[in-house]
């Protein structure tokens, strides 16, 4: 997907969240996850316009989600040099604001129907393609002997906010089924914290937690 068209699919992102709130969208007639059995792959996780050290924030809220998705979880950052050399370093982002265009725009849950919304033509074949290649490229590089049935993705973006001193964010995350090649649930909400650093940086690092229990405990409930 090429720059132009994500910041327009990030711009539209931020026009439909600026009232704030949660929205969790679930595929109608989706499976739920089973995190004791399926196995999730873990992209690394995209952190725009906060205060601080972007890179430990990004590495706070993956090793967060690594760590609450357990033995299920096969996480991609020890891979990153050769997900980038293959052109898939921005692609846990692409997924995630794609998932939310998908779902929040058109109400669907399948990005092969982009196409008719767009007389015909569609960027997101970029992502159903590249999501193919990349779990050829996960299983060669981590000499995997299963077959991932999900990909979760998550994107931060900062906020402007009327509080002093208070950082403001937006998140979306969701969970792609690599099996039927659909997006089973996309989520999204607003939060904030103290504009420090340090706060910032101890906030990512429960976040991981709290995107696996909203997506995982809301779609067996």
């Amino acid at each position: 997907m090429n720059a132009i068209r994500l910041g327009c699919i990030v711009a539209l992102f931020a026009v439909v969240t600026a009232c704030g709130g949660t929205k969790l969208y679930v595929r109608p007639g989706a499976v739920a996850p089973q995190p004791a059995t399926d196995k999730f792959v873990i992209m690394p996780v995209k952190i725009n316009g906060l205060s601080g050290d972007t890179l430990a924030q990004q590495a706070a809220l993956f090793g967060g989600l690594v760590s609450a998705f357990g033995e299920s979880a096969v996480p991609l950052q020890p891979i990153q040099p050769a997900l980038e050399a293959a052109g898939f370093g921005n692609l846990g982002e692409q997924i995630a604001y794609g998932m939310h265009h998908m779902v929040s725009f058109h109400d669907s849950y399948d990005f092969n129907e982009d196409a008719g919304f767009h007389g015909g033509n569609s960027e997101y074949q970029m992502i159903l393609e590249a999501t193919g290649k990349l779990i050829e490229l996960v299983a060669t590089e981590l000499k995997l002997d299963f077959k991932p049935k999900y990909i979760v993705v998550a994107a931060i973006d900062s906020v402007s906010s009327s509080i002093p001193k208070t950082a403001k964010y937006r998140v979306v995350s969701g969970i792609y089924n690599l099996e039927e090649s659909k997006l089973d649930e996309v989520i999204w909400f607003e939060s904030s914290t103290a504009d420090d650093a340090a706060a910032i940086l101890a906030e990512m690092g429960t976040l991981g937690g709290k995107l696996k229990g909203l997506l995982i405990v809301q779609s067996e409930s």
